[in-house]
């Protein structure tokens, strides 16, 4: 179970890292990345599992030399994430607090219904969710 939540986590951040490549990242030596999910009650483990994963994936990113984005090599920095409780409201209040800390893309909402709570202020936004 732990090697799947490490692989899902990777392959966020590589598709991620991906769209960001393709929409030209921005000038730092970083790529920031925000997340939302539920880190308290009753689906938190998905939350605290995917929170987990993507730290993990990031680590051993960076220790590899970063990641290439249009011919630069970047660290990668997960500047927040944030509990949105699986819920809407909560989900679209966590992408405006990660548009506000310059993210350049997002991973989550963890849970579906709260992906569909900020995916239209992600548009809006014109930041990358993954």
């Amino acid at each position: 179970m732990k090697k799947l939540f490490k692989v899902m986590s990777l392959l966020m951040v590589f598709v991620s890292l991906f769209t960001l490549a393709s929409c030209g990242g921005n000038d730092d030596t970083t790529v920031k990345i925000g997340s939302a999910g539920p880190l308290s009650g009753s689906v938190s483990i998905y939350g605290q599992a995917v929170k987990k994963g993507v730290e993990l994936a990031i680590e051993e990113i960076n220790k590899a030399g970063g990641v290439n984005v249009n011919g630069t090599m970047k660290q990668i920095e997960l500047v927040d994430f944030i509990n949105d409780e699986a819920d809407a409201k909560k989900a679209s209040a966590a992408l405006t607090t990660l548009m506000e800390q310059d993210v350049d893309l997002v991973i989550g909402a963890v849970t579906s219904g709260a992906t569909e709570g900020l995916i239209g202020e992600a548009i809006k936004q014109g930041v990358p969710v993954i």
